[in-house]
């Protein structure tokens, strides 16, 4: 075997033995408690205020504002529509 061989068996070995450490860190039972603080911390934030009025607002109360413009629908270009969609129609009457 050669020297280089013998660089990439041991190489391998230590990323596997690495990756096991890593598993077993992260699937210990030690972490469990880490991690679900973790996941409930968005959850323990509070309520945005709205800065006008000062009330509590949930953001699916809130209305839906989009500085995207309309919506570009097939015919909001100026001539009509794309050349795709003007192709799709042959043979269909307005």
């Amino acid at each position: 075997m050669s020297v280089y061989s013998i660089l990439g068996i041991a190489t391998t070995v230590l990323a596997f033995v690495a990756f096991l450490g890593i598993v077993a860190w992260a699937y210990g039972s030690g972490r469990r408690q880490a991690f679900d603080e973790a996941a409930n911390a968005p959850f323990a934030l509070p309520d945005e205020t709205d800065e006008i009025s000062g009330d509590n607002i949930k953001r699916a109360e809130r209305p839906v504002m989009s500085a995207a413009g309309p919506s570009q629908g097939a015919n909001c270009a100026p001539s009509g529509g794309s050349a795709a969609a003007n192709a799709a129609s042959v043979g269909v009457h307005k």
